[in-house]
């Protein structure tokens, strides 16, 4: 499904990272829903600098509050993963 299709709840929207808030949203909900995840806010701006990273496949789901409720970083349709 790509991102275009995704059925999300009333007031929830689908993003992708363009400030420093969106950064921290996601690394919250990323330890939040990876209890072992050791990223940082920190590790996650470095992983933007590499020459790899692909800004368009780094999706976030916007709650109606603000915060991310959800995170995605992969090529849709593959079981590509990030690694930073």
């Amino acid at each position: 499904m790509s991102p275009a299709e995704a059925s999300l709840p009333d007031g929830y929207r689908l993003g992708t990272i363009a400030t420093d808030a969106d950064i921290a949203g996601r690394v919250v909900a990323g330890r939040a829903a990876f209890t072992r995840s050791t990223m940082t806010e920190a590790r996650s701006r470095f992983c933007r600098s590499t020459p790899l990273y692909r800004p368009a496949l780094d999706t976030i789901v916007v709650a109606p509050d603000g915060p991310s409720a959800g995170l995605r970083y992969g090529q849709p349709g593959t079981s590509a993963h990030a690694t930073c």
